[in-house]
């Protein structure tokens, strides 16, 4: 069963992938999102979830350390 991590920010959203026992995960993707145009990249994110045959997902809210 593999599980997609979303990493979502402002202007991008990071995408990794576990393997298939879910024990790793590697990053695939940096989707670029807009915001004021409302492009959230939801077709790319449908896209991969068929693509790995994702079964669960998790996500976080990304955040600018300073």
């Amino acid at each position: 069963m593999r599980i997609m991590g979303l990493d979502v920010g402002s202007v991008t959203v990071g995408v990794a992938i576990s393997d298939e026992l879910g024990w790793t995960a590697q990053g695939i993707e940096t989707i670029t999102i807009n915001e004021r145009a409302k492009q959230f990249g939801y077709d790319r994110v449908k896209e991969l979830v068929a693509e790995y045959n994702v079964k669960k997902n998790c996500s976080r809210l990304a955040q600018k350390y300073e």
